[in-house]
């Protein structure tokens, strides 16, 4: 067939009866060599090949050809055109690769995918996943037959649990079985515990692993024990203001000060009542802390919580045991106001914690992840989980602190400020039947002006209306009026420190009333009776100072004596003296350019009258109402307040003040009432794939 000779369908003469290769078989049919090679291979097509392998030669004869032609799957046409009598787009198929946009769909399909499965376990990482079911707990009081139980501990065989109290003003120990409605003491009266019936400032007393003994922390510091039954408090390990025991009961954990350095550290003792050994490597070394210490064995033995505070915020750590290297936890929580009170769930692996005055939570020790565990309309402190972590017995606190008014002379105490909010930290004006005070009535803490002659009140202050150290306040401290009454001087916090502040009485925008230093640690100020000096405590790694300043005038606070951080400092009207708790907290006298002093003793919020020659001070111990004489130091009982002493949640904030007219003192109390709660069917349901989420975090 030459090239002008035009094709024809079907098969065309040859010269010779077999088909050497593909190409002549392919001219043979009229097809393409790979439409011939597809036919062979799907439908069969008569191809033979040479001996050698698969890469050898084929041939085909014509008459087999032709025989399959005729009855082949396809009917072929003249023209040369596959009629489909089978399925021929599934022969296409799987002859032809797949499409561009086949594949492109596939991998965009697989893309999708990865990134749905990317964003799921980021969703895991910044969102928790819920772990417990808030719709199972019940709530049953089960402490609730004195006006003080605080600071709960449950034994370790599940049957009691043990708290502290105040009764006939001083603080006993007690424990209560579970099926018991009444708890029996087992510390004596003249036994002193640590933080006492306080709600805030209590301290949680621990067991024995037998359940047969009971640890708290006395006196001034110091670890002693008592038989859970009753009996006399033996002291096992002095100077300690944290303690925790192993649960083989063989080693007791302090945090304690050393005779060398004064410095507080964590030390060991094996056991418990012998010679105690620093752990090392030591986490740290703290030259003074604030809020409540806590050092707390894990259930397994294998690790000691260890939480502090300290100039700069919190410090958590957990120290295995035996002592290897610390490990630091909570990065992000090292800042917030306050320390937490903690303790461990029986699967060493979380905690149960409150803040202050907030709701329950609970966390992984190690990852940092935290969960919301029960939220009610009165603070949730103290928390401690039964044995087999499916209960938490927690303080419930009804308490609150009112202002109160105490004749100098005759006449009853009056009710200044009563209400079911904390109403503290109050201040009378020199000028005017006036009281400014920190009170939580709208549930943040704000200072309020309450006149009460004309009966107004309304808030001065809020949180939202200054910042410290660049982070919005958190805690509002010791309003004071200036001596023309014109002016209020503070002490807010956040998580940068705390810093002074004035605002006008009449309202205004917050002033920073002292020159900015890092870290800022300024509370409790006082006026200078010409209102152009404030003195105020200041914080510091090696303790509490009294310093005075100018105000607003930028320059740096003059350093004048060490002090006791707990009482206000309180600058005479006279202005010859500023009255200040020492470091043994009892009262002392200093001029105000640092070169004279006097000892006067006693201890308590103080009050100056109006001419200075007199100094009024509330006796905590004796629950007096005294008069000092400053010209001769005499003291004078001027009468009894029973257990109306003064008080204050946040520390330092304990003051005195004389109201306008000079014949009554001005300060807060706790009208205290505190139950113990059980929480019930608590269940910790973490992912599977909270292992993951550990080691991201770490």
């Amino acid at each position: 067939m030459g090239p002008g000779t035009p094709k024809s369908a079907g098969p065309v003469v040859v010269p010779k009866d077999r088909l050497d290769s593909w190409k002549e078989i392919a001219t043979y049919l009229n097809r393409e060599v790979r439409t011939v090679q597809r036919w062979e291979r799907v439908w069969a097509l008569p191809i033979h090949r040479l001996p050698g392998g698969p890469k050898a030669g084929v041939f085909a004869f014509r008459s087999e050809l032709n025989a399959w032609m005729e009855s082949n799957p396809l009917e072929i046409t003249r023209s040369g055109q596959d009629q489909k009598t089978e399925p021929v787009e599934e022969i296409a198929e799987l002859r032809a690769p797949w499409p561009k946009w086949k594949v492109r769909c596939v991998v965009w399909a697989i893309c999708a995918l990865f990134l749905l499965t990317s964003a799921w376990i980021g969703v895991g990482l910044v969102r928790d996943p819920k772990i417990l079911d808030l719709s199972e707990l019940r709530f049953t009081p089960f402490a609730n037959s004195l006006p003080i139980q605080v600071c709960p501990a449950w034994s370790p065989d599940g049957k009691s649990i043990a708290f502290s109290t105040r009764m006939a003003g001083r603080s006993r120990l007690m424990v209560q079985g579970l099926e018991s409605s009444a708890p029996i003491p087992v510390t004596a009266p003249e036994t002193t515990i640590l933080g006492g019936g306080d709600p805030v400032w209590c301290r949680s007393p621990f067991w024995s692993p037998d359940s047969q003994w009971l640890y708290f922390l006395g006196g001034k510091g110091g670890v002693y024990r008592v038989a859970a039954g009753g009996g006399q408090a033996i002291p096992v390990q002095p100077r300690a203001v944290a303690a925790s025991i192993s649960p083989d009961g063989g080693t007791l954990a302090i945090l304690a000060n050393s005779s060398d350095t004064s410095k507080f550290k964590v030390w060991t003792a094996s056991p418990p009542d012998a010679s105690p050994q620093p752990y090392e490597p030591a986490p740290f070394e703290a030259r003074g802390y604030a809020n409540r210490p806590q050092l707390v064995f894990s259930p397994d033995g294998t690790a000691i919580l260890s939480i502090l505070t300290m100039e700069g915020g919190n410090q958590y750590w957990l120290l295995p045991w035996p002592a290897r290297k610390p490990l630091a936890l909570f990065a992000k929580a090292g800042r917030a106001v306050g320390s937490p009170a903690v303790s461990w769930m029986p699967d060493s692996r979380h905690i149960v914690f409150s803040g202050s005055g907030g709701p329950l939570a609970i966390a992984n020790a190690r990852s940092g992840r935290y969960w919301p565990l029960a939220v009610q309309d009165r603070p949730m402190n103290n928390p401690t989980p039964s044995p087999d972590g499916s209960r938490v017995a927690y303080q419930s606190s009804l308490s609150h602190a009112d202002v109160i008014a105490v004749p100098i002379g005759d006449g009853p105490i009056r009710n200044l400020l009563n209400s079911s909010a904390w109403e503290q930290m109050p201040a009378a004006s020199p000028i005017a039947s006036q009281v400014v005070y920190v009170t939580n009535k709208r549930r943040p803490a704000e200072i309020w002006l309450k006149s009460l002659d004309e009966g107004w009140d309304r808030p001065l202050v809020s949180r939202s209306d200054l910042r410290v150290g660049g982070e919005p306040a958190q805690l509002l401290f010791t309003p004071v009026f200036s001596p023309d009454g014109r002016r209020i001087a503070f002490a807010a916090r956040s998580q940068a420190g705390a810093a002074l502040f004035t605002v006008l009485a009449s309202g205004g925008v917050p002033v920073r009333a002292t020159a900015p230093v890092k870290p800022p640690e300024e509370f409790s100020p006082t006026w200078s009776p010409d209102g152009a000096w404030l003195a105020f405590c200041r914080r510091t790694p090696d303790g509490a100072l009294l310093e005075r300043v100018r105000v607003g005038s930028g320059d740096p606070a003059l350093e004048m004596v060490p002090m006791c951080g707990s009482t206000m400092p309180e600058w005479s009207p006279s202005g010859e003296w500023i009255a200040f708790p020492d470091q043994n907290c009892r009262v002392n006298l200093i001029s105000p350019d640092g070169m004279r002093t006097r000892f006067l003793g006693g201890s308590g919020a103080v009050a100056w009258s109006r001419d200075g020659e007199t100094l009024y001070r509330i006796d905590p111990a004796a629950h007096t109402l005294v008069a000092v004489d400053i010209a001769t130091g005499r003291e004078r009982i001027l009468r009894d307040v029973g257990d109306l002493i003064p008080y204050s949640g946040p520390q330092p904030g304990l003051r005195a003040s004389l109201t306008s007219d000079g014949k009554s003192i001005v300060y807060s109390v706790l009208r205290p009432r505190e139950e113990i709660w059980i929480m019930e069917n608590i269940h910790i349901r973490e992912p599977w794939y909270a292992w993951l989420l550990s080691l991201v975090r770490k």
